[in-house]
Formats: C-alpha cells, structure tokens, sequence
C-alpha cells in the first residue's frame, strides 16, 4: 500500500517513497505471495512508483486508486479514466477503485475506468456513506455485487467498514 509520504511531505516524498514500497514488494515475494494488490494510493504519481516497483518483482499486479477529495479525481487531478490508463499501461492485470466511496457512488468511477481499459476492473467499496449516516445496509452490497456481476467486475471486495455479512452478501448476488 502507499507510504503516506506524499501526503505528509508533498510530491517531492516521491522518490523517497520508492524505498519502503520496493522493499514491501521484495518481502511479500520473498514470502511466496501470487500476486500484488496495490490499494488506496491518492496520487497517481505515488501509484505509477508502486507499478515501476512491481514490475520489477515480475509478479502480477493489481491496482486500485481513491478517490478523494472530489470523486472525479484523484488527489494529483486525474480522472478515473486517466487512472486507469495508466495503471493499465504500467502492466496492471486489473484496475479500479477502493475505498472513499460507498458501492451506488463507486459505480461511476469504475463504468469510467471500464470505458477506458480492456483489462478487468477491482473494486473495493466502503461500507459507509460520507454523510451523517455511517453505516450503509448490507443490501447495497447485495446490490453492488449483482452489479458488478453484469458489468464485469472481475474482482469485488470490500474496503473499510465491511465485515464478513457484507462479504457474504456480495458473494451471493455475484454467484446466483
């Protein structure tokens, strides 16, 4: 996951953001891990660090942006479509979307994402609006996963505030 670095010290963290990324990569190779997930990077400039370092463990990738403050980009001003893009040509076997957002609002980012890359697209909705009430039903996430089913999302979890029962209800409708 990212360093939070840039966030702390700006852009010019980002080269010494490469490090502990790279060495996070080499560990979790080293440990036998399938494949990498990179997940709640706000920066696209952060991320494309991440994809170089990933590349270079030679293991597949998979990479999700947040999208925050504005759900139309990412911290450094892309667009979910540039995002995707990019991650794609960097060598992302999936792309898409975690956290920030719940499952109704993530969907237009990941429809964006779908119209812009030919490889499958990840998402990782929050279990919680960004309004005064917190949690959401598990039925968006019943919702989402019947969703994600017919649009092609190959790749559907959960982010922060889920739990097993939201799990299980995206897993139902994304099976039947």
């Amino acid at each position: 996951s990212r360093t939070q670095l840039v966030e702390r010290a700006g852009m010019d963290a980002l080269g010494t953001a490469r490090d502990p990324i790279a060495e996070q990569i080499r560990l979790l190779k080293d440990a036998g891990v399938d494949f990498l997930i990179l997940e709640t990077f706000f920066h696209l400039a952060e991320m494309k660090v991440a994809l170089s370092a990933a590349a270079e463990s030679g293991l597949p990738t998979v990479a999700t942006m947040s999208f925050r403050p504005l759900v139309t980009q990412c911290s450094d001003g892309h667009t979910p479509e540039e995002c995707a893009r990019v991650m794609a040509d960097m060598g992302a076997i999936a792309v898409g979307a975690n956290c920030e957002q719940d499952p109704p609002r993530m969907l237009p980012l990941l429809r964006e994402m779908r119209a812009a890359v030919d490889v499958p697209l990840a998402a990782q909705p929050a279990a919680f609006h960004t309004t005064d009430e917190c949690q959401i039903p598990r039925d968006a996430f019943t919702e989402f996963g019947r969703i994600a089913k017919n649009e092609g999302i190959g790749y559907a979890g959960g982010c922060c505030g889920c739990n097993a029962a939201y799990i299980r209800s995206l897993a139902r409708a994304a099976q039947a």
